[in-house]
This record gives C-alpha cells, sequence and structure tokens, in this order.
C-alpha cells in the first residue's frame, strides 16, 4: 500500500490515537469538552437580531486551529480519510460528487481522489489563508469530477428546459448531478450540505483576517467581488435536505480533532431564515462584475516538488499553436514515472527565478507510468489530451502571443529546489535572449542546461508550428531530428494539427547498437524492454 504523510495508511481503529499524538494529544485546544455544543455556544444569544447574531457567531468560531493542507504531519489529507470515511470501509473515502467509495491510498493520483474547495479558490479562497484548508468545506472528490465542477457556482440544471445542461455532469459522477456552462447541481443527498457549507464560509470569513477576503453569497455569483451563488439556490437545498447524523458527526469531529470550531448551520439550521429571510436584499445583483483575469480553473492544485524527477530531453516540444486555440504538443521521448510533473510554460526564465507573469500547464503522470512515445496535448478550450495522466493549470492558463514567444518544458521536483529544465523553444523574431538583455513577455533566457545538452531550440517566427519529421527511432535520433529546424513546419495563419502518436521510441540494445543496426531480440529481451515502456525494436526507419 502506497502511504501518505501523517497517519494515513492506518486502520481506522488506530487513526484517532495517530492523530492526537501528532496534533499533541489532549493539549490541542479542540478537546471534546470545549466543542460540546452548549459550551460552545455561551454567550450567544439566538434571538439576537441578525446582524448582532452574526457578529457574535462570527466570534464564536473564529479564529480556529489551523491544518496544514500538505504536510508530513497531520494535514489535510490525513483529515479528509478520517471525516469523508466510507461508512462502509474505513480503507475507502466516499467520494461527494460521485457518492461512491475509493481506496484512500489513491489520494492525489489523477486516477484517484483529491481535495474539492467547495467554494472555489478563483472566488476568494487564496493559497495563504485559514481558508484554505478549512475543512468544513473540503471534501474528497474523484479527480476527474473535481475538473468536470472546476471553480462552477452551484445551481439548479436540468436538461429537459436547458439546452446546455448535461446530467450526469460526468460520465463518473452521479446520475443526479449536473452542469451547464455556468453552474454545478451535486447528488441530492449532499446538496444541504453544500449549501450549508456555503454559509458557514459566508459567516467565518469576513476579510478581517490575514490572507482573506469577504466571502458572500448572491443571486448574481461574480468571482472578482467574493460572491458565490446562488443563494436562493442553496436556500432551497438547505430546506430539502435537512441535517442528519453523518453532517453531525462530521461537525462534531472536525472540531474536537482538527479546528476547534464548529458550523453553527449544522447545530442550528433554523438561524439560516434569520440571516437570510426573505426579503433579503441582493445588493450584489444591482452591482457590475468586473471581469477576472482570463485562464484561470478550480481544479485541483499540483502538488509542486513531490513527483519524481525526469532528465533533460526525456520530453519534447512537438507544436504549437498560438493563432485560434492555444495549443501545445509534447511527446515523452522515455517512460515518465507514476506521479512526475511536466510543466510547461511561456514565463521567461531570468537566469535566476522566473519573471511570474505568465501562464503554467502542467501534466500530471497517473498510478502508471506513461510509455515512450505518448503525445501529450494540452489546449486551452479545456480539450486537452494525454492517456495515462491530467492536465491542469498553475495560476493562469498559458497565452501564446502570435509575435513570438519562448515555451520552457521544466518541473519541480523531488530533491530539487531549482527548476530541473527538460526541453525549450523560442519563436520569437529575436531568438533566445542573451545576458543582460531587457526580458518582456516574450522572450527569455535559454536556460544553460538545455544549451549545453542542444535541448533549447530556436525556430524563426511563424505563429504555428508542427515538428513534421521522423516519428520512429533511438531516443537520441528522434532528439536530433526534433532540435532541427528542417524538421519543422510553420505558418502564420494556418493552425498546425499535432502530431497524433505514438512515436516509436527505439531502445538501444546493452551493447549499445541500435538505431543503426537490426538484430534478432529473444522473448526475454522483448518482455523486458517493454516492461520499461520502449518498442523493442532495434532498427531506425
Amino acid at each position: 500500500m502506497a502511504m501518505q504523510p501523517g497517519s494515513r495508511g492506518l486502520p481506522a481503529s488506530l487513526r484517532g490515537i495517530a492523530l492526537a499524538c501528532l496534533l499533541g494529544g489532549p493539549t490541542l485546544s479542540g478537546s471534546t469538552a470545549v466543542c460540546e455544543v452548549s459550551a460552545y455556544y455561551d454567550g450567544v444569544d439566538f434571538t439576537a437580531a441578525a446582524s448582532a447574531l452574526k457578529t457574535t457567531l462570527h466570534s464564536a468560531i473564529s479564529p480556529h486551529n489551523v491544518i496544514p493542507y500538505t504536510s508530513t504531519a497531520v494535514d489535510v489529507w490525513d483529515a479528509l480519510n478520517v471525516l469523508d470515511a466510507h461508512p462502509d470501509d474505513s480503507s475507502q473515502v466516499k467520494l461527494i460528487y460521485t457518492q461512491q467509495g475509493m481506496a484512500a491510498d489513491l489520494s492525489g493520483v489523477a486516477t484517484g481522489w483529491n481535495r474539492e474547495h467547495l467554494w472555489p479558490k478563483s472566488y476568494g479562497v487564496g493559497y495563504e489563508g485559514p481558508d484554505f484548508s478549512d475543512l468544513h468545506c473540503l471534501r474528497a472528490a474523484d479527480w476527474n469530477v473535481n475538473s468536470a465542477r472546476n471553480n462552477l457556482y452551484f445551481d439548479n440544471c436540468d436538461p429537459a428546459t436547458d439546452s446546455d445542461c448535461s446530467s450526469p455532469a460526468h460520465s463518473e459522477a452521479a446520475a443526479d448531478t449536473a452542469k451547464n456552462k455556468l453552474s454545478f447541481m451535486p447528488p441530492v443527498a449532499v446538496r444541504g450540505d453544500i449549501a450549508r457549507c456555503m454559509f458557514y464560509m459566508v459567516l467565518r470569513y469576513d476579510g478581517t483576517e490575514t490572507n482573506t477576503y469577504d466571502l458572500q453569497l448572491t443571486n448574481c455569483p461574480c468571482s472578482t467581488r467574493y460572491a458565490l451563488g446562488k443563494l436562493a439556490t442553496l436556500l432551497q437545498w438547505h430546506a430539502e435536505d435537512p441535517v442528519d447524523e453523518a453532517e453531525r458527526a462530521r461537525n462534531e469531529r472536525i472540531c474536537s480533532d482538527y479546528q476547534n470550531n464548529r458550523n453553527p448551520f449544522v447545530d442550528h439550521p433554523e438561524i439560516v431564515a434569520k440571516l437570510w429571510p426573505a426579503d433579503f436584499s441582493d445588493a450584489l445583483c444591482s452591482m457590475d462584475c468586473p471581469a477576472a483575469p482570463s485562464g484561470g480553473g478550480d481544479e485541483e492544485e499540483v502538488e509542486r516538488g513531490k513527483g519524481p524527477c525526469v532528465s533533460p530531453g526525456d520530453v519534447a516540444i512537438v507544436g504549437f499553436n498560438s493563432d485560434g486555440i492555444d495549443t501545445i504538443g509534447l511527446v515523452a521521448l522515455s517512460p515518465l514515472p507514476a506521479g512526475a510533473q511536466i510543466s510547461v510554460t511561456d514565463s521567461a526564465w531570468t537566469g535566476s527565478e522566473w519573471r511570474a507573469t505568465e501562464g503554467i500547464a502542467v501534466f500530471t503522470v497517473g498510478a502508471d507510468a506513461v510509455p515512450a512515445g505518448s503525445v501529450l496535448a494540452w489546449k486551452a478550450d479545456g480539450s486537452s489530451s494525454g492517456a495515462g495522466g491530467t492536465w491542469s493549470t498553475e495560476g493562469v492558463s498559458p497565452s501564446l502571443t502570435a509575435t513570438g514567444e519562448a515555451l520552457l518544458v521544466y518541473q519541480q521536483c523531488e530533491g530539487k529546489s531549482e527548476p530541473n529544465f527538460v526541453f525549450g523553444l523560442d519563436f520569437s523574431p529575436s531568438g533566445w535572449a542573451a545576458a543582460g538583455d531587457v526580458l518582456t513577455s516574450t522572450n527569455s533566457l535559454a536556460p544553460p542546461a538545455l544549451v549545453s545538452a542542444g535541448l533549447a531550440l530556436a525556430l524563426p517566427h511563424k505563429d504555428n508550428y508542427v515538428y513534421s519529421g521522423s516519428t520512429s527511432g533511438t531516443r537520441a535520433a528522434l532528439i536530433g531530428n526534433i532540435t532541427q529546424v528542417a524538421g519543422w513546419t510553420g505558418d502564420n495563419t494556418q493552425e498546425m494539427v499535432l502530431p497524433a502518436g505514438p512515436f516509436v521510441v527505439e531502445a538501444v540494445a546493452p551493447d549499445g547498437s541500435g538505431g543503426g543496426q537490426c538484430r534478432r531480440l529473444t522473448v526475454e529481451q522483448q518482455r523486458s524492454i517493454r516492461a520499461k515502456g520502449f518498442s523493442p525494436v532495434l532498427c531506425s526507419r
């Protein structure tokens, strides 16, 4: 079993003991006595006017004991293993949007589950504040369904009345889910739970703490005003799906085992009507919604620096389009190990740091290695492809400029503080920048490691390019071809079709032959080569 940090992987009977030890045992402020409901709300006048009640409840639940999002000690992964454990099998977690169980040790794996921010990060939950790891609004979710939800707000969706609505929301989602271009409808069994999480976030986060914003609920959602919705639908779900024992138990455990705070809307669901009465004035609906920066999604962020390293030249760029739909194509020239994270960016490298004004697309390899020869295509419209892994974005998406760019493939991987550069391609009119040049959004220094390895390709400026050379040969032969300008076809108006793949990456025989000689392999040699992700062919074509 793959072990995760903290107490993950322990039997359910031992998790509580391990967590208590790691968090400090009985000295943790979130003790059972403090979290007892009547004691917790001592001093709160539930008959007070709405504004006064909101103020006292905010004080009661703020601040809280912040659990690390990712840590070698007890973190959010550990907590979700406990809080979202499947009631019939403690070795599994119950996923919020599928309502199915999944092995707990598939946490953080592209073919497994990840941590869903029910209140999307793009609607005001940052990466540094207490809201980022607040367990009241974090749930275990199927990786693919989480990506399908992205940063859509919550609302009803009916295919019978909305031609843009599809149900289920994803092929792996529960049958009673649905989504359209703007909104997402979760399973009926958790709609009330999600509504009460939304109410909690508005009560808990008013922007007065460092690295937080004033979160709001509205019928006119606006990410740049940190206003999520739709309020009327959430109020409906709260009424139709009342608090049950499972929700009460989760609330209790978050307080006593982790955060030392409660969700008042679970303990006192009647206060919803007081804070959001029928005549609630939704002022945000009379305001403009400033446009959000382009490209940002809300998929689970990649955990940087945790994947295995690959070698320079193990991945190469084989095409891109800066006209129409921005597209970047990569090919794996060696097998990519499970968990590896391959990033491609149009941001400039200064020689010591990123200029940090551009976007990053990240391909994360799943539970099994991606075979050599696989083509991985990132597309800005969301139709990215690449068998054996998933694409996501860090910050905003890359946005290729038709006047020219530099593209860098790199990693932040295990054991390295500096980027592990893998491949580079420049298609700007001036080519790679020289030391001392002023760097802009369209040029970059070529990392010395790529220059010395012959992996910093400079193409004459065209808006769109595709590698059109040989797609079979040894790794060395393919790199040699891909890094030759003659092997590329470009155009300033016509979008290029990326190589369909797979490339045939031929293995090198133990004696160093291959790519020029043909020789017969034994069955065992062929099996060994295939097991390593290569093609058992030792001839250039």
